[in-house]
């Protein structure tokens, strides 16, 4: 992004996982190598990385600090990766929810869908939406208004200054397994999305 290149290595470690970043004007020059702090094996921190203009956000699906596989991202400070970055749990975390499966991000949000959270029945899925400029802010929690057990919402999402687009991979509209997505106004996300 810009002036980084920026790989994961999920594997890497007993799958404890890291992250290499490079300079894109200099790639003879070793690259920067992130790892979690408390990282431990299996994390698989690097699972999913998304980068904005100041952020590189990691993903390490199967932490454990709120059970098994719970889940949790960090953020990093892209110009400075020396800085320790901002660990993200969510804050209603259970055991196998996966937060840190999928992320993508802008530079004002920072979006992590945790795929096989429970709340419209079991692995439904949901996402948070996190102010990038504000990580001490309570993110917003969404699931599908219709969303239902092993629908996978949160298994695709992506980003723009305007629109947040969440895939709900196994939902059954049109058959068994279909899938669709939901597209929310990033400005307004208590609208109803369009489906």
């Amino acid at each position: 992004y810009n002036d980084k290149i920026v790989i994961a290595s999920r594997h890497a470690d007993s799958s404890t996982g890291s992250v290499y970043v490079y300079d894109a004007n200099d790639l003879s020059a070793t690259p920067t190598k992130l790892t979690a702090f408390d990282g431990a094996a299996s994390d698989e921190f690097g699972i999913r990385v998304g980068v904005s203009n100041d952020k590189i956000v990691v993903g390490s699906r199967l932490d454990d600090d709120q059970g098994s596989d719970s889940g949790s991202v960090y953020v990093y400070d892209a110009n400075d990766l020396s800085v320790t970055p901002t660990k993200l749990t969510a804050f209603d975390g259970a055991m196998g929810d996966n937060f840190g499966h999928f992320i993508a991000v802008s530079n004002d949000k920072i979006v992590v869908s945790s795929l096989y959270d429970d709340d419209k029945g079991n692995s439904s899925g949901s996402v948070y939406v996190y102010d990038a400029n504000d990580l001490s802010a309570t993110p917003t929690k969404l699931t599908a208004f219709d969303g239902v057990e092993n629908d996978l919402f949160g298994f695709a999402i992506a980003v723009s200054n305007d629109k947040i687009m969440v895939s709900a991979f196994n939902d059954d509209d049109q058959g068994s397994g279909s899938g669709s997505v939901y597209v929310y106004d990033a400005n307004d996300l208590s609208a109803t999305p369009t489906k």
